[in-house]
């Protein structure tokens, strides 16, 4: 049975005024009222699409990653491969296009939803989901795509100028000491691999 709350009840949004537009996010005034009918104040939001992620384990046991630039740290930082649902979309198509776009990889077997998410409660209301792909396969016409022959798997996005990956495999048995060594820095991907590892666990 799903925990509830003895009496708290949700706020009551009463409008919706819009702040700005940013490609990526849109942000609004949210005016609130208790369940009394009380004004609250009002809140800002933003409105972001759906994402996807896709946890991705080849046949050797491996789990594809990407390295990627993150602007608002402005550092590299490795994740698995994924990204915005487009409008009409379904959640795992769009997760095996991010798969196949980011990191080159096809999943013959299909893939499974992992969790169901909210990113960030707190500012937005989409949630993000996360598939567990296994079997995975390098496609061949993604081969050469990669940047030079000598096996880096360096890609680059054709239609985003911003967008530069470089594709690296790990095994998954190394990935508890990666995780405890905070070698994966963004939180909905460390949440996936959490959940991965525990759900492995027991089978």
């Amino acid at each position: 049975m799903p925990l509830r709350p003895k009496a708290l009840t949700p706020f009551v949004h009463r409008e919706s005024r819009p702040v700005g537009d940013y490609r990526v996010f849109r942000t609004s005034e949210e005016f609130i009222e208790d369940a009394r009918g009380n004004s609250r104040g009002s809140v800002f939001v933003f409105q972001c699409p759906d994402w996807c992620n896709t946890l991705a384990v080849t046949e050797d046991d491996c789990v594809v990653f990407v390295w990627q630039h993150r602007f608002g740290t402005r550092q590299l930082s490795l994740e698995i491969p994924g990204g915005m649902i487009d409008p009409g979309e379904a959640p795992e198509t769009a997760a095996l296009r991010e798969l196949a776009e980011e990191a080159g990889y096809e999943a013959p077997h299909g893939a499974t939803l992992l969790t169901a998410l909210a990113p960030n409660p707190a500012l937005q209301g989409n949630t993000i989901y996360t598939y567990l792909a296994e079997g995975v396969r390098l496609e061949r016409r993604a081969v050469s795509r990669f940047a030079d022959g000598r096996g880096e798997a360096l890609r680059q996005n054709p239609d985003d100028p911003l967008e530069e990956l470089e594709v690296v495999l790990i095994p998954v048995a190394d990935l508890p000491a990666l995780l405890d060594q905070g070698q994966f820095t963004h939180a909905l991907c460390v949440v996936a691999l959490e959940t991965y590892l525990r759900r492995r666990r027991s089978r």
